[in-house]
């Protein structure tokens, strides 16, 4: 896939971003048709990383480590 492609697909995606915890974000979203969890990452990732706790179906749900 073009980075062209892959930016279009990107601009797509919708993200939500609530409190978790104290030293976590939630992250919800949905996501086109094309892309796969290395291309939201950097949309997501906390600064101290974090998981996917869902993917799949055009949905996602990412804690992201933020302290």
């Amino acid at each position: 896939m073009s980075d062209d492609a892959k930016k279009t697909l990107l601009d797509q995606v919708t993200l939500k971003k609530l409190p978790h915890s104290n030293s976590s974000m939630l992250c919800e979203g949905t996501y086109p048709e094309g892309l796969d969890k290395k291309d939201l990452i950097p949309l997501v990732e906390g600064t101290f990383g974090g998981r996917f706790e869902h993917f799949g179906n055009g949905t996602f749900r990412y804690i992201a480590y933020t302290d």
